[in-house]
């Protein structure tokens, strides 16, 4: 099960993405308060469609090695 967890990119897909989610200001979120949003329209409305890039990355960091290995034909 080790082995399968380092292997399978999710090690470095939470760094990609932590390290990128710590890069949005706080200020984004504190100005959706300010409008009156709630914790899931902030999640869904501001901070999903910035990580979309972040999001693409480590989808296609992952899928090269299935698509080379032969998975995914």
């Amino acid at each position: 099960m080790l082995e399968y967890a380092s292997d399978s990119g999710m090690p470095s897909t939470v760094f990609i993405l932590t390290g990128f989610m710590k890069t949005i200001p706080y200020d984004l979120e504190d100005s959706g308060r300010i409008d009156g949003a709630n914790e899931w329209i902030i999640y869904k409305d501001i901070i999903m469609p910035l990580t979309a890039p972040s999001i693409a990355l480590v989808t296609i960091y992952n899928a090269v090695p299935l698509m080379t290995a032969g998975a995914l034909k």
